[in-house]
């Protein structure tokens, strides 16, 4: 009888602690990288490796600078974000630091196919900066399919590091013409219904534009794709701005004293 009733105590303790962890609220990050609040805009993108010669060139440079040391910041993209002007690069993000980690060429399935592959597996980056999709528009692909290629992209992120902020950026502007302007507004209006919990969305594009909406002349090469210093020295400060807004005021300062 004594035990029996010792079994049936042992059972009630189980019973009460299984209950009280049903009820226990689950962590906010944990809750953040279950889910994103978009989509699918689209079918999901299958991960496509490219194989020329310099993305895996690139790699090992990023590989290689990867570690040397800790990066609380890491910048993710294509061209954009590979040409980002060294000398722009260090005055307003070395501080934070910030890994540069952008392959020229990049669409979405290829940098999906990267992070699914192992990419910088070593780093816990407390911030992620992604910024892709405009070979995607290059390559004709409609702006619900680059979505789709974006918000496939955050999922992998939250997944590798589920502990990370993420600051999405809406596609940069390019062309004068108005249906490619167009089908990048509409690629940045579905990735801004990403934003909740541990993503960010934020659109740089007015600080690249004059008053009457057109491309700044001293901010873009001739292909009005790629940025001149000019346009890096737009656009670094805001960026640098919001990275500082979302680590909080305890992390290291963004801006160079140099």
């Amino acid at each position: 009888m004594c035990c029996g009733l010792r079994l049936r105590c042992v059972w009630l303790l189980l019973t009460v602690l299984v209950v009280c962890c049903l009820f226990l609220p689950a962590s906010p990050k944990a809750a953040e990288a279950a889910q994103l609040s978009c989509g699918p805009f689209a079918g999901a993108p299958s991960p496509q490796p490219r194989q020329l010669t310099r993305p895996p060139q690139r790699m090992a440079e990023i590989e290689a600078e990867a570690s040397t040391r800790s990066f609380p910041v890491v910048f993710l993209g294509d061209s954009l974000i590979q040409l980002w002007d060294r000398q722009i690069w260090q005055r307003y993000l070395t501080g934070f630091p910030a890994l540069n980690a952008g392959v020229g060429g990049d669409r979405t399935d290829h940098l999906l196919w990267r992070l699914e592959n192992g990419m910088l597996d070593q780093l816990h980056p407390k911030l992620i900066v992604l910024l892709i999709g405009t070979n995607d528009l290059t390559l004709g692909r409609p702006p619900a399919l680059v979505a789709e290629g974006v918000r496939t992209i955050l999922l992998q992120l939250q997944k590798r590091w589920p502990q990370a902020l993420i600051l999405v950026e809406g596609l940069w502007p390019r062309d004068d013409r108005p249906d490619q302007r167009q089908k990048a507004e509409d690629v940045n209006a579905l990735i801004a219904r990403c934003a909740g919990g541990a993503v960010t969305y934020a659109d740089f594009s007015k600080v690249l534009l004059d008053p009457s909406g057109q491309l700044l002349a001293a901010a873009y090469q001739t292909d009005k794709l790629h940025l001149r210093r000019g346009g890096y020295e737009k656009i670094s400060p805001a960026i640098a701005e919001k990275i500082q807004q979302l680590l909080g005021p305890g992390t290291a300062r963004g801006f160079s004293s140099s």
